[in-house]
């Protein structure tokens, strides 16, 4: 069974972006998207992904609670938490909730497909 890949970013053209980069570097994975927290764990009850890609700031449930909620779900679940913001204070939240790696935004274009590679790696 292929692993899965949950994409949480609520702007839709990034959202759809990372989706169709992340498909095309990981074919032998399946992506799933989601546009906010409360959606992300809907998705994640039903397909137990083995990586989770949150964006912190969502409308709603915000990232760092979608991750402590996904991860009590998912267990298994490995998270890479991603910001365009103030990455100190979000790097402590998300370890704090669970994640595993934290990008900032503006270093995804060289960063993420090794972070994601590790993490798929590490998933169960």
């Amino acid at each position: 069974m292929p692993k899965s890949i949950l994409i949480v970013e609520d702007h839709e053209a990034l959202r759809s972006t990372l989706r169709n980069w992340i498909a095309a570097s990981f074919p032998d994975c399946t992506c799933v998207a989601a546009a906010s927290g409360e959606e992300a764990i809907a998705l994640a009850a039903a397909q137990a992904p083995a990586v989770v890609l949150m964006d912190v700031e969502l409308p709603g449930v915000n990232g760092i609670d979608a991750v402590r909620q996904i991860k009590i779900l998912c267990p298994a679940a490995r998270f890479i938490v991603m910001t365009q913001h103030d990455m100190t204070q979000m790097v402590r939240g998300a370890h704090d909730a669970g994640a595993h790696a934290c990008l900032a935004k503006q270093d995804m274009h060289t960063r993420l497909l090794p972070v994601l590679r590790e993490q798929l790696a590490e998933a169960a």
